[in-house]
C-alpha cells in the first residue's frame, strides 16, 4: 500500500514524473486499474535480480521497499540486496526507501534490524538516497495485526499486547507518498536526508475513544496490560511474542520527547489532506502543500490541523461519512477477526 500511495502521488505531477508500476502480477486488478490510467505496469519478482534489473531499466528514480511480515528475513534481504544492485546496475540517480529505526539503542526487533541491514548495503553501493522511517499505520488496526472484534454489545473490542496509555507514533500509510514525491522532485535537496515522520501522538485508548466519538458506535480495549503483564509477554507462548515485545518496547522508548522524532512543528499539512486518526482535512479550509524539511535528520509532526466538519475512517481503505463509518467498520471487523 505505500507503493500505491507514492504512485498516486506521482501521478498528480504528470509534467514532471512518467511512473512506472513493479508487481509480480501485472493481470491483478489493481495492476490493471493502474495501467488504465496511464501507468506504465511491468512484472518482476524481486527474488530475481535479472528480473528487477529488468523491471529499472530507463528509470531515474525509484521507491523501494520490502516486506519482512511476509517474505521474512532471509526473503527481505534478499529482496533488499537485489533492489539496490539493480538500481546500481541501471544506473538510478535517486533511490527512496521506506525504513524504520534499528540501528544498535534504537528496536532490537530482528524485523526493524533487517531494515538497517539493508539501509547499510544502499549506503555503501554510493548511489543517491533518501530515507523515509514509517510510523504505525492507522490501517494497522484494521488488519490482520490489530483487528478489532465486534458483538452487538460491546461494539468494538481491540486486544492489543501493549500499554493502553502510550502515546504511538502513528500516520495512514496513505499518506507516504507526500513524503516521498518531494524527494524526486528536489533530489539535490534530498540527498541523504532522513524524513522521521508521525502525524499522530495515538494511545491505544485514544484509538478507542477517538473511533467511538468519529463514528457514534462503541468501542473499547478487550485487554489492558499493566507494566508487569507487558514485560510478561515477552516471554509468552507465541512465536512472534519476543518480536512483538521489542518493537512495543522500542515505541515506549520513543514517544514525543524522547528525540527519536525530533518534534518539528508543521502548521499546515504535509500536504493538502493529510489525515489525521479522527478527521479528514478534507471539508476543512484550503492549505497549501507543505514539502518536509532536508538537511540532517528530519521529523515532522502535524499540528494546527483546521476542525472538519467531515471525519473518515480506514475501515474499507477510503474516507466515509461518520454517519456511514459504523455500519461499514462492523463489516470489516466481522471479516478481519483472528481468533
Amino acid at each position: 500500500r505505500q507503493g500505491s500511495s507514492v504512485v498516486e502521488f506521482l501521478l498528480k505531477e504528470p509534467d514532471t514524473f512518467a511512473v512506472r508500476a513493479i508487481t509480480r502480477d501485472p493481470t491483478s486488478p489493481a495492476a490493471r486499474a493502474l495501467a488504465a490510467r496511464g501507468v506504465e505496469v511491468v512484472k518482476a519478482d524481486l527474488s530475481s535480480l535479472a528480473e528487477t534489473a529488468a523491471a529499472f531499466a530507463g528509470a531515474w528514480g525509484v521507491f523501494g521497499l520490502t516486506q519482512f511480515y511476509v517474505h521474512g528475513f532471509e526473503g527481505e534481504q534478499l529482496h533488499g540486496k537485489n533492489i539496490v544492485d539493480a538500481a546500481v546496475q541501471q544506473g538510478v540517480k535517486h533511490l527512496v526507501w521506506s525504513t524504520v529505526e534499528g540501528r544498535e539503542g534504537e528496536c532490537a526487533a530482528i524485523s526493524w534490524r533487517s531494515k538497517a541491514l539493508i539501509e547499510d548495503r544502499i549506503i555503501a553501493s554510493g548511489i543517491p538516497y533518501t530515507f523515509v522511517y514509517i510510523p504505525m499505520y492507522y490501517e494497522n488496526f484494521w488488519t490482520d495485526f490489530f483487528a478489532p472484534k465486534y458483538d452487538e454489545e460491546k461494539g468494538f473490542n481491540w486486544t492489543v499486547g501493549f500499554l493502553p496509555d502510550v502515546p504511538i507514533f502513528a500516520f495512514s500509510v496513505s499518506d507516504v507518498g507526500g513524503l516521498v514525491v518531494p524527494a524526486f522532485r528536489e533530489p539535490e535537496k534530498y540527498t541523504g536526508s532522513k524524513i522521521k515522520t508521525v502525524v499522530d501522538w495515538l494511545t491505544l485508548r485514544d484509538i478507542a475513544s477517538q473511533f467511538s466519538e468519529v463514528t457514534g458506535e462503541k468501542a473499547s480495549l478487550a485487554v489492558e496490560l499493566t507494566p508487569e503483564a507487558f514485560e510478561a509477554s515477552r516471554h509468552a507462548d507465541h512465536p512472534a511474542a519476543e518480536l512483538m515485545y521489542l518493537s512495543w518496547e522500542f515505541v515506549c522508548r520513543a514517544g514525543p520527547e524522547s528525540g527519536y522524532r525530533v518534534r518539528y512543528i508543521y502548521t499546515f499539512p504535509l500536504h493538502a489532506g493529510t489525515d489525521c486518526f479522527d478527521r479528514s482535512c478534507a471539508a476543512g479550509p484550503e492549505t497549501d502543500a507543505v514539502d518536509p524539511p532536508a538537511g540532517e535528520d528530519i521529523s515532522a509532526v502535524v499540528e494546527g490541523q483546521p476542525t472538519c466538519q467531515e471525519a473518515r475512517t480506514r475501515a474499507q481503505g477510503g474516507g466515509c461519512r461518520a454517519e456511514e463509518a459504523g455500519a461499514a467498520a462492523r463489516g470489516q471487523a466481522e471479516r478481519l477477526s483472528v481468533t
